[in-house]
């Protein structure tokens, strides 16, 4: 069975008993227990060539004015809430 990772995924999958394990979260998740972690990948970021882009890190000022694409809920995503470089969207109203 599949479930979407969405908010309420854990209350709807492993907290209602209709899942035994989930693949594919982060260490550390503090929703779950979790494993050791058996498997690390790295990730890119990708840029035009003609943007002139010249940083360094994360950290790097000039990265806070880009818009960056990125998938929502993902480790790439964590990662750039932590350099405060994505804001959380205020409510519609």
């Amino acid at each position: 069975m599949w479930f979407p990772q969405v908010i309420g995924f854990v209350r709807n999958t492993l907290r209602a008993h209709l899942c035994d394990l989930v693949m594919g979260t982060v260490a550390g998740d503090e929703m779950m227990q979790t494993t050791n972690p058996y498997y690390f990948t790295a990730y890119v970021i990708l840029y035009r060539s003609d943007k002139g882009l010249a940083f360094a890190n994360l950290d790097d000022p000039e990265l806070k004015n880009l818009r960056l694409g990125v998938v929502g809920g993902t480790p790439p995503a964590d990662l750039l809430v932590r350099h405060d470089l994505m804001s959380i969207p205020s409510p519609m109203r």
